[in-house]
């Protein structure tokens, strides 16, 4: 098999794959939200030792990144938003809102909420970027999440 055929193959697996995740994971929002569920590389669990940090900030350097300005740009026409996440999704998202959300005040004037689960949203890296958790149901430009793990001992 010649290797451009086998990565298009490989790509067409990967792309059904996603498509099937989307459904999965967002089909209860389909009646009341347009859902913008962009394609990004995924990484393994890098080995222990890694730096995992730098190897999610360079993912949404540039596939979250570049996936977020064409949907606001293109797609979004203004209207608020919700942004979410959930385990490698969520470490992309929170180093997208990071990187991205807190140097467009315009589009976090929008965005309602965003929802990184399966990730530690720490009082530190709140205090760094100026965002906060939701305190009230009529919060906006707020993170809602939960930690489920405590300090290491």
């Amino acid at each position: 098999m010649k290797q451009e055929h086998l990565f298009t193959l490989v790509a067409s697996m990967m792309i059904s794959g996603a498509q099937m995740v989307r459904q999965i994971q967002t089909a209860v929002f389909d009646e009341s939200c347009n859902v913008f569920m962009p394609l990004y590389r995924q990484i393994s669990m890098p080995k222990p030792g890694s730096d995992y940090r730098a190897i999610i900030d360079y993912v949404s350097k540039f596939d979250a990144t570049d996936a977020l300005d064409y949907y606001l740009t293109n797609l979004n026409q203004g209207r608020p938003f919700i942004l979410a996440g959930h385990s490698q999704g969520a470490s992309v998202l929170i180093a997208l809102l990071e990187n991205y959300m807190t140097k467009h005040p315009e589009a976090l004037k929008r965005m309602v909420a965003a929802y990184p689960i399966g990730f530690a949203v720490t009082k530190e890296w709140l205090a760094k970027t100026g965002l906060k958790f939701a305190e009230g149901a009529t919060d906006t430009g707020v993170i809602v999440s939960w930690n489920t793990e405590g300090p290491p001992t």
